[in-house]
């Protein structure tokens, strides 16, 4: 899928994969509907990326947290409840 300035275009779905941060999924998108080889796909995907910066949705991208974080969360959530449930009785 050439445009007039020889540029290549992903189909829609490959680029809502990577909207969304899911490469391998636009790779596959991109061999399936284009009907090329995992190679130039996924050489047409960072083509596609390097062209267009993908800003990922907020909410869908992977956190950076590291795990103490989540049990610091986790345990403050546990005691808010605690708190609520022993308030209650």
């Amino acid at each position: 899928m050439k445009t007039e300035n020889g540029n290549m275009n992903l189909p829609i779905a490959a680029i809502g994969a990577l909207e969304l941060g899911q490469k391998p999924e636009a790779v596959r998108i991109v061999r399936q509907e284009l009907n090329v080889k995992p190679e130039q796909a996924s050489a047409m995907v960072e083509h596609y990326l390097n062209a267009h910066p993908v800003s990922r949705i907020p909410g869908y991208a992977a956190s950076n947290h590291d795990p103490l974080f989540w049990i610091i969360i986790g345990l403050l959530a546990l005691a808010i409840g605690l708190v609520i449930f022993w308030g209650y009785v």
